[in-house]
């Protein structure tokens, strides 16, 4: 139906060329401004590097009538810059390690919280470009460890996950029991230091007898 084909890409994808063979074209070449919304969802959702990552995490908080976390901002603005410098070095790679503790000093403003979770994964649900999530040290309660783990589930390409000293309790753990249980891809995992008790960890321990990729990598 149609076509992207990235020939000039800059940093604000303005150079990005759209080629499309549409209905919904009318003969002088213009198109619903409504379906364009749309594609360009699309595509920017299935894109998978700093820059289209970026671009659809600030769809999505417009999408949710949010506005974007500042620390979120700073840190993809931070790899947009590292990823400069290692094309200029040849150190270029294609996936990305995606540093959001708490307790960076880089955080000048507030903690990440679970509605930035639930941004995170509609963000990251079509995305191989972040392989590695580091939430430590947050206010990530039982709805934000829902999303995370909703997240890693559907997106096969996230092999560790770092959640420790959050607000996690019994309820989250069941959350993160049923990902621990289908997932195959992740590798590490830290829940220390939240609020679950020994029903959770019950719920933790039963689903890591189903999963050997994890069985000596949880903390």
């Amino acid at each position: 139906m149609f076509r992207v084909s990235k020939t000039h890409y800059d940093e604000d994808m303005k150079n990005d060329l759209i080629s499309f063979n549409s209905p919904y074209f009318n003969n002088t070449g213009a198109l619903k401004l409504k379906k364009l919304i749309q594609i360009f969802k699309w595509v920017t959702s299935k894109m998978s590097d700093i820059h289209s990552t970026a671009y659809r995490y600030d769809a999505v908080c417009t999408e949710l009538s949010r506005q974007p976390h500042p620390y979120i901002l700073k840190m993809f603005e931070r790899e947009k810059e590292d990823t400069v410098l290692r094309k200029k070095t040849g150190d270029f790679k294609d996936q990305m390690h995606l540093y959001l503790a708490g307790n960076n000093n880089l955080l000048t403003d507030k903690r990440i919280e679970d509605p930035d979770c639930e941004a995170l994964y509609k963000t990251l649900q079509n995305n191989s470009y972040v392989t590695s999530l580091d939430l430590r040290y947050n206010l990530i309660t039982d709805e934000g460890a829902k999303f995370i783990a909703k997240l890693i589930e559907v997106r096969h390409h996230v092999t560790s996950l770092d959640l420790h000293y959050n607000l996690i309790t019994d309820e989250g753990a069941k959350f993160i029991a049923k990902l621990i249980e289908e997932t195959t891809k992740l590798t590490d995992l830290n829940l220390m230091c939240n609020e679950i008790g020994a029903v959770g960890a019950e719920h933790i321990a039963k689903a890591l007898l189903k999963n050997e990729s994890l069985k000596h990598k949880i903390k």
